[in-house]
């Protein structure tokens, strides 16, 4: 595309109504209830969880109209313990280039349909520059002077209906065995020797999302199975693929606008409100940073200063934000925003419920709250809710383009490092007497290296939920 045309696609700008960014506001729609705040309060000292390192949301969705009239799956009750405190959530973060991965499908396929009235455009490669010269000047969502987001990797297709993620074949057989690899020692891992620390680099990028390129290497992927490895297994080095491939100008400036990172958190009832904070990405998980200083790529702003570096060694400064960060109440908006059909889309009535399904698809589990497959990653939380409750019934059989909403849902992701584990879980349970059980509930804990807390949470709330909607 030549530099003229993309001059004449940037002067339509001003009078277009769409523009291939919306970042809208998520909002679920929050209420405070005392009685569910009360009634968590009381978890929480019961299970000796009053540690601020400790930080807690539970989101009731349940249509209970006998036993909570006012609240439900479009006005969920809300109750959160130190929810706006900021900090690390390790590979929880991940949920947001989830998302992002979800939400830039969605504008491209908007921004095509807008176009072909009057420009139509004519391969994935001009509507990728088009794009991302948009994103420079009117959004700053695309890096300095580098094909970034690489959506012409990431994306197939140029007419709406068309539009997806580049695909490939493997099974979760053979993904497993790819995440096995990559776990073991380095001088088993050629993936992780190739890809560490070097996917700041749009070739190294293109050469991992594109198996035909060059000789074969084990490991490479296209973008939707890189995605699959990111969400299900929580892989560290797809995790980089795919966030390098978005950009973290694009996943901050998405956090921005849809307000999971916010100024301030306002109060919810007796739900304190927060400072600064949300859900924000600066270190790929595989050895690169938002501040590396590689000439065209964009710099992390001055107000999220994150984790600085050292003669090559990254140092925790506690007085600065995180490079993965969120707090309990940014989670729960977003994973709520996922149970309500309203997290990827416009923000007011246009959205993406295939890809809503897949992304509760990629992080299923089991009957049991087990992962799926059985190498994939665990989930405390959702565990205890079924060792608690193990009449109740999780299920939700695998999603098959065109389905129904499920009856039942075990939705989860984790977030693991040394000295912290958190963990966030989305669940819709039918039990044998009584209405359907629906909540989303996020834990963190930044005190301890291990997962009893969130075990002893998720078990107090599972109880709190039984008794607040009696059969």
């Amino acid at each position: 595309m030549s530099s003229a045309d993309v001059t004449g696609a940037l002067s339509k700008i001003d009078t277009a109504p769409f523009a291939p960014f919306s970042a809208a506001t998520l909002n679920p729609h929050f209420a405070g209830d005392a009685k569910l705040s009360s009634a968590l309060s009381g978890v929480i000292t019961t299970s000796n969880l009053g540690n601020r390192g400790f930080s807690f949301a539970v989101v009731d969705l349940t249509d209970d109209p006998v036993n909570t009239p006012n609240f439900g799956l479009m006005t969920p009750a809300y109750a959160g313990v130190n929810d706006t405190s900021y900090g690390t959530i390790a590979s929880m973060g991940k949920l947001l280039a989830l998302y992002g991965s979800y939400q830039l499908r969605y504008d491209l396929g908007k921004y095509i349909e807008q176009q072909q009235a009057t420009a139509p455009i004519a391969d994935i490669d001009s509507l990728a520059q088009q794009v991302r010269e948009i994103y420079r000047q009117e959004w700053r969502a695309a890096e300095n002077n580098q094909d970034i987001p690489l959506i012409e990797k990431i994306f197939t297709g140029i007419d709406p209906a068309t539009l997806d993620f580049q695909r490939g074949t493997e099974d979760d057989t053979a993904l497993g065995s790819i995440n096995d690899i990559d776990d073991g020692p380095n001088s088993l891992n050629p993936r992780h020797t190739r890809t560490s620390g070097k996917l700041r680099n749009r070739d190294n990028l293109a050469y991992e999302l594109d198996p035909s390129i060059g000789d074969p290497a084990p490991g490479r992927l296209h973008f939707f199975e890189q995605l699959r490895l990111m969400a299900r297994w929580s892989n560290d080095i797809s995790a980089a693929v795919v966030i390098e491939s978005l950009g973290f100008p694009y996943l901050w400036q998405l956090s921005l606008g849809s307000r999971l990172f916010r100024r301030r958190w306002e109060a919810i009832d007796k739900n304190r409100r927060g400072g600064k904070g949300g859900m924000f990405l600066a270190w790929d998980y595989n050895g690169s940073h938002w501040d590396d200083k590689i000439s065209g790529w964009g710099t992390s702003p001055r107000d999220t200063p994150v984790h600085f570096r050292k003669n090559a060694t990254v140092h925790i400064d506690k007085g600065r934000i995180p490079d993965q960060g969120g707090t309990a109440r940014s989670v729960a908006t977003l994973l709520t925003s996922l149970a309500q059909d309203k997290l990827v889309g416009d923000g007011l009535k246009s959205f993406d419920s295939n890809g809503h399904a897949e992304i509760r698809e990629l992080l299923r589990k089991d009957s049991n709250f087990d992962p799926v497959p059985s190498d994939a990653e665990p989930s405390p939380i959702g565990e205890a809710i079924y060792g608690a409750k193990p009449d109740w019934t999780f299920e939700q059989a695998q999603w098959k383009k065109g389905d129904d909403f499920p009856k039942n849902l075990a939705v989860s992701k984790i977030g693991q490092i040394p000295g912290h584990y958190s963990d966030a879980v989305l669940v819709r349970a039918a039990r044998p007497k009584g209405v359907q059980i629906a909540a989303v509930l996020v834990g963190i804990n930044r005190a301890k290296a291990d997962t009893e807390p969130l075990r002893m949470f998720g078990a107090g709330v599972a109880a709190l939920l039984d008794s607040r909607h009696p059969g």
